[in-house]
C-alpha cells in the first residue's frame, strides 16, 4: 500500500481540506487514487474517471504507477463558456 497526497479543487473538496492523505492498494496507480479519493469523497464509483492527474507539473495516464509520497494534483473537466 502507498500513501500519496491529492490536492484537489475547493469545489470538489466541498469546503473539506483540498488536500487528502490518500492510502493506495498495490499496485499503486493514478486510476486506484482517484478510486481512494471517491471513496474518501463519497462520490460514485468511477465520478472522476475524466479527472486529469499531474505530478509535479506533468500529466499522467491512470495507469501511470505511484511510489509512496508522492503528490498529485487532481484536475476535473469544467464546463461554461
Amino acid at each position: 500500500m502507498a500513501r500519496v497526497t491529492a490536492r484537489i479543487s475547493a469545489t470538489l473538496a466541498a469546503g473539506g481540506s483540498a488536500r487528502r492523505s490518500l492510502d493506495v492498494a498495490d499496485p499503486a496507480t493514478v486510476a486506484g487514487a482517484l478510486a481512494a479519493l471517491e471513496a474518501d469523497l463519497g462520490t460514485p464509483p468511477g465520478s472522476l474517471r475524466s479527472a486529469a492527474v499531474s505530478i509535479a507539473g506533468t500529466v499522467y495516464g491512470h495507469d501511470h504507477p505511484l511510489a509512496g509520497g508522492e503528490e498529485i494534483a487532481v484536475v476535473v473537466p469544467v464546463a461554461g463558456g
